[in-house]
């Protein structure tokens, strides 16, 4: 008798203590999208835009995440997020992009004297700022204020008051960069190799107000940098040329640097080969600078910037390269 209630009291023991490990992996498994959604109050549900990012083949769950954006947007937030949970359990962990039908103002200005507070988020991760051609300033921050996320801001004078028009919410973003395109656009690329590692991904918005803009195809983001398989972005760098090119720059994770451009379609992405297939370590980034008349294939070139990790003293055991690259040609390596 006592050894049968010992095996009962085991069993039970055991099968309590898979239950917790069900429940704390069920717990777990709420992705970072999810629980953003999830924690926002009744205002910032009333004030919320979404679009569902992620990537299936499946036309059902391409289906699903329209269905989990249509009933948000509309006000029914607790079956959006029912549905969002039947949509991760389908495809894994999907991202949120949110645009705030009223843009949020910065709040508690006047704490900081002279200096200007950009938004109201805190930890802070990264930050990116740009501006277009009447000095509107855009900026994008990384930050894990909650789940990790980053947010998009606008000044619409220079700089002096700050408002948040957008926040994308999911796995970790690792690497992001921002650039204007001068009479239309403010794109933002980033990585976030917990929903994808083997793409860049971009998105846009307008620099008349900074809201969410989808592309020429429908889409709300675009995959612009395909990376090889088993391949990571240790860093990238989006820049732009005035009123009509971007280039990202991806430094991978076995050395070699791609690059990739498009024009105002911002859909039909090109990959140009750049001859780096190993070396390139950090400090990425990169400028248009428009060539003398008279110069061997004069015109507007593209230069990203990184360094090897080559000895020299000037550069404390690092040697900078850079890579002149025109709208005509692969690359050439300096």
């Amino acid at each position: 008798m006592r050894l049968a209630l010992l095996v009962l009291g085991c069993l039970l023991a055991t099968a309590g203590a898979q239950w917790c490990e069900e429940a704390s992996g069920a717990q777990a498994a709420a992705s970072a999208a999810h629980v953003a959604l999830e924690q926002m109050s009744p205002a910032e549900r009333k004030n919320s835009c979404i679009s569902v990012e992620f990537e299936s083949s499946s036309s059902e769950a391409v289906a699903l995440g329209h269905e989990v954006e249509r009933l948000w947007n509309v006000g029914q937030h607790d079956e959006a997020l029912a549905q969002l949970g039947n949509l991760e359990t389908r495809v894994g962990h999907v991202a949120i992009g949110n645009s705030w039908r009223t843009p949020i103002p910065t709040n508690e200005t006047n704490l900081w004297g002279t200096d200007v507070r950009i938004g109201n988020r805190d930890s802070l991760r990264g930050l990116v700022i740009d501006n277009d051609y009447q000095y509107h300033l855009f900026a994008a921050l990384r930050h894990s204020h909650g789940p990790e996320s980053y947010s998009v801001l606008r000044s619409p004078d220079r700089g002096a008051t700050w408002v948040e028009t957008f926040t994308w919410f999911g796995s970790q973003v690792t690497y992001l960069d921002a650039a204007v395109l001068l009479t239309d656009f403010f794109y933002v690329a980033y990585y976030s190799p917990g929903q994808d590692a083997r793409h860049v991904r971009l998105r846009r918005f307008l620099i008349s107000d900074g809201s969410v803009n989808e592309f020429g195809t429908g889409a709300m983001w675009v995959a612009a940098c395909t990376l090889g398989v088993g391949d990571t972005a240790r860093e990238v760098s989006l820049t732009s040329k005035g009123v009509d090119y971007l280039y990202i720059a991806t430094i991978v994770s076995d050395g070699s640097l791609r690059l990739s451009w498009d024009n105002l379609d911002d859909a039909s992405w090109v990959e140009l080969s750049t001859g780096i297939d190993t070396g390139a370590s950090r400090g990425l980034d990169g400028v248009w600078i428009r060539r003398g008349e008279g110069s061997i294939g004069g015109g507007p070139c593209y230069y990203p910037i990184w360094m090897w990790p080559t000895p020299c003293a000037s550069l404390a055991g690092n040697r900078v390269a850079s890579l002149s690259v025109s709208r005509s040609s692969a690359g050439r390596a300096s």
